[in-house]
């Protein structure tokens, strides 16, 4: 006996004699009178009189028979009264005090009842099982091993849940859980998000199951599970099947929701509603008819129905409704009455949100059809709506709650600056908004908002009149923020600032009050008002120098003084004008008096210093007022820019008719293109012009335009080390990676768009790089960073959003990852059903499908597409590709009806002539040569450019004849194509199709001559492998095994991981394992299997390396691989699945499991045509016989005789160990 046998036997010892002692000690009648009491109080329902009377029983009475059912009972009114805790400290004490009880069983599943009320999963789950494995014998022990099960699943310990359930149906398998186990463990996969392996169990359930077993949850799992992986057809007939069967309850319900949302998917609204109705019509709970109306109210809105979606928000009862539906209810009708203009009614709703507890999120189902955090959301909705509604103190004690309920909240920036917003403009106190602003720049300094922030403070300061904070606000938003959006706003308002407001400096006012002491005390000034004049100009007080200059015409002046006097007037209508014009608000008037007066001084042509000035005015008003580039405005500029070459503060005007230049300029015109490049060349040597960078954009532009790649570059190298950070610097930086790209120098595009993120985060160019950073990645080949940035949390609010899937997808493609392409591609499709790459993202999930060997797959996305996208060219590629796997199957009737069909009804697709050579090849396929030949006479004719396919028709004509026998005119046949085709791609089909008819012929000298010098004439040819696939085939049928692995290994050296790379490896594999180098099989199979985890064969390689680890004598290996394996074999690979369990457990030396097992296949096992049945029983005897157990080994083996029959070959084989058992001594 060991250690542990030991520690059983006492704990039951000592059990025992506890148990002994309460049942035979004497009667006490007070207590006998106590407990009754108890009993009673407990079934009229006074739980906590009842839980007090018992615990004074077992105070007073410690020792009385009672005790016992007092634990239990104290147990039950503690979980009666919610007292979970009490209730398993009760429950505990009477299982370890009395483990013998007869009720004992009853107690452990209310113990594990109030454990899991605790949240006590795992220890509920081990209460569940020990009640299981203590008393399996017990009515209550499916349940528990079922319950358990559940528990561990709840726990997360999915691959223990697995394990158990997997025992649980083995044990229990006439229980009337096992169908709910069934289902638990399929629930199991999809948990795990194994969509495709639990789809493989629910169909297993369906094979294992008679249909009278099954109930509406099977349907509804396996059509959900469908649905799941795309194959939406399917999942819609499945759902409808189920309907059928079971039209009422809630598995019906949750069929027709599925219904909706997939006809939804479809843009099928009216369906989608329609199929709500049904589910309403069939009297739902309370709280699914809650999350009906909050679906049918979403899908209402989608379409802009917002009367009904307010009908369907109606249906819904808030009364039954937990916190996570009512803020989804109050968020969607929140967001209904906005969208309806009801401002006050969407305000309310998202108040009654914010009633909801904090840190309440909306349930995860939701989470594709409303935004991440709802109630976030509605502080800010409802903020912003008081705002708008200018009730300013109520928008403000929004913000502040919000302030003070997320203080590290999703939308701190948004409702921070919505609050300065509220201060400045709302509450009229642009002291305390101006604080806020500095708080949102100094705290979040990296927000999309500081750019809004900071323009708001600037505008603030200049409202306030404070005109010196104010002009620094502004030079500040120009140094940070100048690629914003609102960059040409905040440059007007600097500009007003800075060019149009009086200068208040200290000389500037000692001047005037100087002019104004002398005209007030009469001094002699000549012509004061033309000082007054001058001197209000040169302050840019406008205005009094207007109305100076208008008193100083009506008064005589020389002429002198009256052209100074008129310049003045209309130099000051001129910035007048071009104040109106910074402030949005354009005087025709003014300009129209501007352009007079300026006109008048220019036709006196007096050449003074007036004149220069005054034709730059006139330019520039003429450009202001014409929105259209012209060439006459252009020769007007250009006779400006002649008189002052070399004037800085004419960079405007250059740059303008530089730019204008290139809209106008002739494709040849190199005098142009000359004087285009001097211009803007002029413009950028200028450090400290505000126009240079806008130069230096357009010098970049116009030479790439020009073909001057390398001068470009320059360009934009220069405007990337430009001081002033504006839109042209993020154009030019974007400009420059795209040509770093082009040039293959990955690493410094990377840089150059990582710079522009950083450096213009607050504004939309940051996106462009971010877009720009994918694709340079990807033309790197650098797939799993390009993967990792758009899994970035940052890059998008939800998953799904913009069509992010799709790109996922592409770039999992692209890496290899083909199982994750083909779901990211499926949820793309899901999530974006409307959007034009829809079918093409089907197509690629289908072809990926197919690609990985999953071809039954693949053949209903093909299906799917061509329902749901008929008529466009990723449905005609949907129906190619499914006469392809036809094709491919070797099923070429079928295929060939397909293809006819296909270009019948689709003659002008794109993929029309491949159909009609592959419909010419199943001809030949079909041994219809007559019909084969006059098609491909047809082919030929109407496709005379193409070479390539007449020799598919010569080859598929020479393997006709091979399989007819008649090797001379395969050989001629082949003969004719390596002579017509010699020297071109084609001509390796001869050579190899002559290679393959001798080698059938037994020519073997002349077929390896022909064969083997393929390789020299053809390298690198795509056909290569299968060549090497035809030579190794030989060799290893010849036992020439170097030459097998060395022409396998050319197989899958050459070959991508396509289908001959498959055939190769598993060549290889059986090369290996018959040479007797398991290890090495071993390996490859592993890799296989590994790198081709939903390839058809796959389950047969899983059994290759079960066989190869016996081979290895690893059996424990071999027996954990072939267990796992189980739950995947379908009715024919289950037997040899089980025998190989107990063959391993014999070859071990374990008998006695081995027998245990081997008998399983002939007691449990379907029949098949193989017999493994037989042989599992022949084994067992084997068996028996090592065991010593003579007359049990002669009993299976007579038994073999039986139902074999004496003259079968097993018969004759079990005969003779019965002969050779005769003598045997019996074991005892």
């Amino acid at each position: 006996m060991n250690g542990n046998s030991v520690i059983r036997f006492l704990l039951g010892a000592v059990f025992c004699a506890a148990l002994s002692y309460a049942q035979t000690a004497p009667p006490n009648p007070a207590a006998a009178e106590d407990f009754l009491y108890a009993q009673k109080l407990f079934q009229e329902g006074y739980h906590e009189l009842c839980v007090s009377q018992l615990e004074a029983l077992m105070q007073r009475y410690p020792d009385a028979p009672e005790v016992v059912e007092s634990w239990r009972l104290l147990g039950q009114a503690n979980f009666a009264v919610q007292r979970y805790a009490a209730a398993e400290k009760a429950l505990r004490m009477f299982e370890m005090r009395y483990p013998q009880h007869p009720a004992l069983a009853e107690s452990q599943l209310l113990l594990a009842e109030s454990q899991q009320a605790q949240g006590k999963l795992s220890e509920a789950a081990l209460t569940y099982q020990r009640l299981a494995y203590f008393h399996p014998g017990s009515a209550q022990a499916p349940m528990a091993a079922y319950k358990a099960c559940e528990l561990l699943l709840q726990a997360g310990e999915i691959e223990q849940a697995r394990k158990n359930l997997y025992e649980m149906m083995d044990k229990h398998a006439q229980s009337s859980y096992r169908l709910a186990a069934h289902l638990l463990l399929v629930e199991s996969f999809t948990q795990a998000g194994e969509y495709q392996r639990g789809l493989q169990e629910a169909e297993r359930l369906f094979r294992l199951f008679p249909e009278k077993d099954l109930n509406a949850q099977a349907y509804f799992t396996r059509s959900r599970l469908q649905e799941q992986l795309g194959q939406f057809q399917l999942a819609e007939e499945g759902y409808q099947e189920q309907i059928q069967r079971y039209p009422k309850g809630e598995w019906s319900r949750l069929a027709n929701a599925r219904l909706a949302e997939l006809a939804f998917a479809r843009g099928e609204v009216n369906a989608a509603l329609a199929a709500l109705a049904r589910v309403e019509a069939d009297s739902p709970a309370r709280t699914e008819m809650n999350d009906m109306a909050l679906r049918a109210a979403e899908m209402n809105i989608h379409i802009g129905k917002t009367q009904e979606a307010g009908a369907a928000l109606q249906k819904f009862d808030a009364s039954v409704a937990d916190s996570a539906s009512l803020l989804s209810y109050f968020y969607t009708l929140g967001a209904l009455r906005e969208q309806s203009g009801e401002v006050t009614a969407a305000i309310e709703a998202y108040r009654r949100a914010l009633g909801l507890p904090a840190g309440l999120a909306a349930r995860e189902k939701d989470a594709l059809t409303q935004p991440r955090h709802l109630r976030q959301r509605c502080f800010w909705r409802s903020a912003q709506l008081y705002f708008d509604a200018k009730k300013h103190e109520a928008a403000l004690s929004v913000c502040r709650q919000y302030r003070r309920e997320y203080p590290d909240g999703q939308f701190r920036d948004a409702l921070l600056l919505l609050e300065a917003n509220i201060q400045r403009q709302g509450l009229l106190n642009p002291a305390h908004a101006q604080k806020l602003y500095f708080e949102l720049l100094e705290d979040f300094p990296r927000s999309v908002y500081v750019d809004d922030a900071q323009f708001a403070l600037a505008e603030s300061f200049t409202e306030a009149g404070e005109r010196q904070m104010a002009r620094l606000q502004w030079q500040r938003f120009a140094q940070f923020y100048g690629a914003s959006e609102l960059a040409p706003a905040a440059q007007k308002r600097l500009r007003l600032i800075t060019e149009f407001q009086p200068n208040d400096a200290p000389e500037s006012m000692r001047q005037f009050m100087e002019m104004v002491l002398r005209a007030g005390t009469n001094a002699a000034v000549d012509n004061l008002e033309l000082a007054l004049a001058r001197l209000h100009y040169q302050r840019r007080d406008f205005p009094a120098a207007a109305q100076a200059s208008r008193e100083a015409l009506q008064a005589s002046l020389e002429s002198g003084a009256q052209r100074e006097a008129v310049f003045l007037l209309g130099a000051s209508y001129y910035q007048l004008s071009e104040s109106d014009r910074l402030y949005d608000r354009p005087s025709a008037a003014r300009q129209d008096s501007a352009r007079a007066l300026l006109q008048q001084l220019l036709s006196e042509e007096s050449n003074d210093r007036f004149e220069q000035e005054t034709q730059i005015m006139l330019a520039r008003l003429e450009i202001n007022t014409n929105a259209s580039r012209s060439a006459e405005l252009l020769g007007h500029v250009d006779a400006v820019l002649s008189r002052a070459e070399n004037h800085a503060e004419l960079d405007d005007l250059r740059l303008w008719a530089a730019v204008t230049r290139k809209q106008l300029a002739a494709p040849n015109d190199s005098l142009m293109a000359r004087q285009i490049t001097l211009a803007l060349q002029k413009v950028a040597a200028t450090e400290d012009s505000p126009y240079r960078n806008q130069a230096l954009w357009e010098l970049a532009d116009w030479h790439l335009k020009q073909g001057a790649a390398a001068a470009a570059t320059n360009s934009l190298e220069l405007l990337r080390a430009s001081k002033l950070h504006d839109a042209a610097q993020a154009r030019g930086q974007l400009l420059l990676a795209r040509r770093l790209q082009k040039d293959k120098e990955y690493d410094a595009a990377l840089a150059e768009l990582q710079a522009v993120r950083d450096k213009f985060f607050y504004c939309a160019y940051a996106d462009s790089a971010q877009a720009q950073l994918l694709q340079v990645l990807i033309a790197a080949g650098r797939l799993q960073e390009a993967l990792q940035l758009m899994g970035d949390p940052r890059e998008h609010d939800y998953a799904g959003t913009d069509g992010i899937d799709l790109q996922r997808a592409r770039l999992e493609e692209a890496a290899g990852d083909y199982g994750p392409a083909i779901l990211t591609y499926l949820r793309f499709l899901e999530n974006h059903s409307d959007a034009p790459q829809a079918p093409s993202a089907l197509v690629a999930a289908a072809k990926l499908s197919r690609r990985v060997g999953a071809e039954a797959l693949a053949a209903g996305y093909f299906e799917e597409c061509i329902r749901r996208f008929p008529n466009t060219e990723p449905s005609d590629e949907a129906r190619f590709q499914l006469a392809e796997i036809n094709y491919d199957k070797g099923d070429y009737s079928e295929a060939l009806g397909l293809y006819v069909a296909f270009m019948q009804e689709r003659p002008d697709s794109p993929f029309y002539k491949d159909a009609m050579k592959k419909s010419v090849l199943c001809w030949y396929k079909t041994k219809n040569v007559v019909r084969a030949e006059a098609e491909a006479k047809v082919f030929r004719e109407r496709y005379k450019d193409d070479r390539e396919s007449p020799a598919d028709f010569y080859y598929a004509a020479g393997e006709l004849a091979i399989q007819e026998k008649n090797f001379l005119v395969a050989e001629e046949a082949f003969k004719k194509l390596s002579r017509e085709y010699r020297g071109t791609e084609a001509g390796i089909l001869g050579e190899y199709g002559l290679g393959k008819a001798l080698l059938i012929q037994n020519k073997t000298q002349d077929a390896l001559e022909t064969l083997t010098a393929i390789p020299g004439r053809y390298p690198k040819h795509p056909f290569l492998p299968t060549v090497y696939l035809g030579l190794g085939d030989f060799y290893l049928a010849n036992q020439q095994w170097d030459n097998a692995i060395e022409a396998f290994k050319q197989v899958v050296k050459d070959s991508t991981f396509d289908n001959n790379y498959k055939l190769g490896t598993r060549s290889l594999i059986d090369v290996y394992d018959r040479m007797g180098l398991k290890d090495r099989a071993l390996a490859l199979a592993r890799h296989y299997v590994s790198r081709f985890p939903d390839d058809a064969k796959v389950f047969d390689l899983h059994m290759k390396i079960a066989l190869l680890l016996n081979d290895l004598q690893q059996y424990d290996d071999a027996i954990s691989l072939l267990r796992s394996l189980k739950p995947f074999a379908d009715a024919a690979a289950e037997p040899e699945v089980q025998y190989y369990i107990g063959k391993s457990h014999m070859n071990a030396g374990r008998f006695e499991p081995a027998i245990a097992e081997l008998l399983r296949v002939k007691f449990f096992s379907k029949p098949t045509k193989l017999p493994w049945d037989v042989i599992a029983m022949y084994d067992a005897a084997i068996c028996y016989t090592r065991l010593n157990r003579c007359a049990k080994a002669k009993q299976l083996f007579q038994r073999i005789v039986r139902e074999q029959g004496a003259a079968s070959e097993f018969g004759r084989f079990a005969n003779v160990k019965i002969n050779e058992l005769g003598a045997c001594p019996e074991a005892n």
